[in-house]
């Protein structure tokens, strides 16, 4: 996961809620029904976790 300054012509962009989700064209079927949620932990440090059903391990 990276943060990028503008999109390519290989990348696939989805935007939810306002939010805009940039991935990589090849790897569309390996984040396909993938969830990303925001996290903030009780002693104030702020995460993405992406979770996936596909998923065999991590």
């Amino acid at each position: 996961m990276a943060l990028e300054e503008s999109t390519g012509e290989n990348d696939a962009v989805f935007t939810v809620s306002s939010l805009k989700f940039v991935v990589d064209k090849s790897l569309l079927p390996y984040v396909k029904e993938a969830v990303v949620d925001y996290e903030t932990t009780w002693w104030g440090e702020s995460t993405f976790t992406i979770s996936s059903p596909r998923a065999s391990s991590c």
